[in-house]
């Protein structure tokens, strides 16, 4: 249904956290900037993929020092 949904540990960090997606030709093509509250561990951002074309993206998440990586498929 071109839904998902994101889940962040942020426990322990009371910086923002950032979420950007890139597409294949290492475009920014998502970019948001997450307040972290204090006491807060997790944060859940729903996403609807429908307004991007199918191909290949890398979702980086960004909290504090730390930074993951995942590739998303589009179909």
């Amino acid at each position: 249904n071109g839904e998902f949904e994101l889940w962040m540990d942020v426990a322990g960090n009371e910086n923002n956290c950032s979420v950007k997606m890139f597409n294949a030709l290492g475009q920014v093509v998502y970019n948001e900037n997450i307040l972290v509250s204090a006491g807060e561990n997790m944060v859940k951002r729903s996403f609807s993929c429908t307004a991007y074309p199918k191909g290949l993206y890398l979702i980086t998440i960004t909290t504090g020092e730390a930074q993951t990586s995942r590739t998303l498929i589009i179909n």
